[in-house]
């Protein structure tokens, strides 16, 4: 995996991460990392722990820097950000550095002084070696911020290269980001559409100068003021243009089926890996996503892992925000779901047309974004204009004040005699409204269990309605009696396109399906086949898949004996092992999933390790009483010994010792 797919991991896993700590939770931050792919731990933790130590520091319960290296090896020497000294900063002509202000999966920013003209900058440099594409995102981020001249969007002094590592000085902005001012907290109704007013403009400004953002996400967008600022009081900037992209030129740095971005803040267009053809609806998304944030204190979607948020974006709609703040006006509602369009076309046609809208929400009119009636359009014009009105009603009332009251007390009877009525029976009206409420979304959610095998859950929802309380109704209808069927049916048939000479693997947790097309991999939903993605495997076709022990990664083979291990959520290679010329119809993983043993088209047998640092072993074929070799025999643990020579494998019925070659 490259540097750039490797920051969006680490970018996903903190977002998740930081939604426990919004939500009131202490994640484990040691299962986090040990949970993680080796390779990535050691960028990892040092996000992660940065984040922690932001947290507690407001619970008054921050650790030691000691105490994070005792409990997390991996955590890396440059990671004790509060204790270097400035002979360990980078020493740039024109720049002093006085501290580190943050960092992600790809780049470090500093707090620095340039020296001429005098002044505060935030000076931004990749982290660590610079491959080609990250470079290239590093310039092409420069050439985005340059273009930008606006209030609310930061701005860039300088840029240029030190010991061969790309920076650039960017404008300062005091206070944090404004998923850490908020804290997971949901705002005022109006702070939040009037803050998303100006983010809107800003963001009209960019597409106007021919730019998307792709990554608009609270952690973007940057706050003046100090913590203790009133948000309403204080400016907001859009930063990081990492992911921008120009309209204007063809081509780019995005690939078909990467997915890119923050998962719980993208558009499904960016989702479902089709972040090259993402326009500026993807960015209207994104302030949607923002409101959706500020106005219930969490994204409109967080799964588990990347892979279940990435399947919520594509194929869920978001929890309305009334049901999670019943108070929220309907109309600002309606504003921020019209953002969450799985559609680009439904979404607002621009940046500005939402903008106008929440203008309209602020000063009290009817927003565009759903059809008014006369009576609630005349009841805003009243709260718009109450002296106007109120003097208009005051003529009409004196007009008719004679002949209205008669009439008014004979009304008042009626009226309270039909309130006593309507009171009797409201109770039992509102109390099997909820339960047939209750019924309608435990049913929904049957057909999204099912597809994830939650087959307890399912039986006990199914248990719940076909024994009803006495004197309840039984609410059962077609739907029940269809999943109960489904529940108990033995065997369950599927139609597919699927050809018998393909190669197939089912991970272990029974969710993923991997098919081999020619020289294409799909990933399916096992349950109901649907596609996930398809992605490039081998140019000489794909013969053989294996998944991982942890259902994450899968391994392919080819026909001129290429061996490559991906990762299922971004559809990218980890490792390429070459090609010896011989096809691959059989690969296998052994059960702690460390090493791989390939069987080529001539019987000859590879042992690979996963461990980039030792070389493929090649295994002599087996020539004793037992023949021939077989996958099915012997598929069980096995283990090398110390000097490399030997192979045992064991299985139900024997136990065979193998022959390696030097």
């Amino acid at each position: 995996m490259n540097d750039v797919a490797r920051a969006e991991w680490i970018d996903a896993e903190a977002d998740r991460f930081e939604a426990e700590w919004r939500a009131g939770r202490s994640p484990d931050l040691v299962a986090y990392i040990r949970n993680s792919p080796e390779v990535y731990r050691g960028a990892l933790a040092l996000e992660l722990v940065q984040i922690d130590r932001a947290y507690r520091q407001q619970e008054g319960t921050v650790r030691s820097w000691d105490d994070y290296r005792s409990t997390i090896p991996e955590l890396p020497a440059e990671a004790v950000l509060g204790e270097k000294t400035s002979a360990e900063w980078p020493a740039i002509p024109g720049f002093e550095i006085h501290g580190v202000l943050g960092s992600d999966g790809m780049g470090i920013v500093y707090s620095a002084q340039q020296l001429q003209p005098h002044r505060r900058i935030a000076l931004k440099m990749v982290r660590g070696p610079a491959d080609a594409e990250s470079r290239a995102r590093f310039r092409q981020e420069i050439e985005a911020i340059a273009r930008l001249h606006h209030p609310n969007i930061v701005q860039i002094f300088a840029c240029g290269e030190h010991a061969g590592q790309p920076y650039m000085a960017l404008e300062f902005v005091a206070g944090a980001n404004l998923a850490q001012r908020t804290a997971g907290q949901p705002q005022s109704e109006r702070i939040a559409a009037r803050l998303v007013e100006s983010l809107a403009r800003a963001m009209d400004f960019v597409h106007q100068q021919g730019i998307v953002h792709r990554d608009l996400k609270p952690a973007n967008i940057l706050l003046t003021g100090e913590m203790d600022l009133p948000l309403e009081k204080s400016g907001a900037k859009i930063t990081d243009f990492g992911l921008a992209k120009f309209l204007d030129q063809e081509g780019g740095l995005s690939r078909t089926g990467s997915a890119l971005g923050s998962p719980s803040y993208m558009a499904p267009e960016q989702a479902s890996g089709h972040a090259h053809e993402a326009t500026a609806a993807a960015d209207i998304y994104g302030l949607g996503a923002t409101l959706y944030f500020l106005l219930t204190g969490r994204p409109p979607f967080l799964g588990s892992t990347i892979l279940d948020t990435l399947d919520q974006v594509t194929r869920l709609d978001p929890v309305p925000p009334r049901r999670l703040r019943p108070t929220l006006p309907r109309d600002l509602e309606t504003v921020c779901l019209k953002c969450l369009r799985k559609e680009p076309s439904a979404r607002y046609r621009s940046a500005l047309e939402l903008a106008e809208d929440l203008k309209r929400f602020l000063d009290g009119r009817p927003v565009l974004a759903r059809p008014v009636s006369l009576l609630e359009r005349s009841w805003r014009t009243v709260r718009r204009y109450p002296v106007a009105s109120g003097l208009l009603v005051a003529v009409i009332f004196s007009l008719l004040a004679g002949s209205l009251v008669s009439t008014l007390f004979g009304l008042e009877s009626r009226k309270q005699e039909k309130i006593a009525r309507e009171k009797s029976t409201l109770a039992e009206k509102k109390a099997k409204e909820a339960r047939a409420n209750l019924y309608v979304a435990d049913m929904q959610l049957l057909d999204i269990d099912w597809k994830r095998c939650n087959l307890n859950r399912i039986r006990d929802v199914l248990d719940r309605y076909a024994h009803p309380a006495p004197e309840a109704p039984d609410l059962r209808g077609w739907e029940w009696y269809f999943h109960e069927r489904r529940l108990r049916s033995p065997l369950r048939t599927m139609e597919s396109r699927l050809v018998e000479s393909r190669p197939i693997a089912i991970s272990p947790d029974g969710k993923w399906l991997a098919v081999g097309d020619a020289s294409d991999i799909q990933l399916l939903h096992a349950w109901d086949l649907s596609e996930i993605r398809r992605w490039r495997a081998h140019d000489a076709g794909t013969t053989a898949l294996a998944f991982h022990p942890d259902s994450i990664h899968l391994v392919s083979g080819a026909r001129n004996g290429e061996v490559r291990l991906w990762e299922i959520a971004l559809g990218s290679c980890r490792k390429t092992w070459p090609a010896d010329g011989n096809g691959i119809p059989k690969l296998v993983f052994t059960s702690d999933g460390a090493r791989i043993i390939t069987q080529d088209e001539q019987g000859d047998l590879r042992l690979l390790f996963m461990d980039s640092k030792r070389d493929p072993l090649k295994l002599r074929p087996f020539t004793g009483p037992i023949a021939p070799w077989s996958f099915d025999d012997y598929r069980g643990p096995c283990a090398l010994s110390p000097d490399g020579k030997r192979l045992a494998i064991s299985s139900r019925r024997r136990l065979v010792v193998v022959k390696t070659s030097n």
